[in-house]
């Protein structure tokens, strides 16, 4: 299930004192890696077209292209909201209820940390929505006629 592994991704770098950025990309490019399509492309991509010499992956040099990067970045962060939030409702997570030495959940805030959750489950439904509309009404480029091979 992907949500604990990116709550588990996200929350090895944002609980360091000083984290950095790059550790996030890091964790996006190794995201990106499993995202193999099978085809027969070149080593670290994972889309493109060989006779188009065009490619989406990871390149030689470790980088991720933007595209993927944003993509699995964006992704990645979703999920450990989503697992925070799903383990903040177990918990019953409170500052001021939940306290020493018996940790007794919340009631009130599980059911507020549940209503976040369905918050965001929303946000990703619209989101979603709007790439299938995105999808659906983005046209390709008109392609022209393949030429006539000589002697034709």
């Amino acid at each position: 299930m992907p949500i604990p592994d990116g709550t588990k991704a996200v929350d090895d770098v944002l609980t360091q004192a000083n984290w950095d950025i790059n550790q996030l990309i890091a964790a996006a490019r190794d995201r990106i890696l499993t995202m193999g399509t099978g085809a027969e492309l070149p080593d670290g991509a994972v889309f493109g077209l060989n006779n188009c010499e065009t490619w989406y992956g990871v390149n030689n040099q470790g980088i991720p292209n933007q595209e993927l990067v944003t993509w699995c970045l964006g992704v990645l962060l979703i999920e450990h909201t989503a697992g925070l939030l799903a383990q903040k409702v177990e918990d019953g997570h409170c500052r001021k209820h939940r306290l020493k030495p018996d940790y007794k959940p919340c009631p009130d805030m599980a059911r507020e940390h549940l209503r976040m959750l369905g918050s965001l489950k929303l946000a990703v439904k619209v989101l979603y929505d709007e790439i299938e509309a995105l999808e659906r009404n983005t046209k390709v480029a008109a392609l022209p006629a393949a030429p006539k091979a000589s002697g034709s």
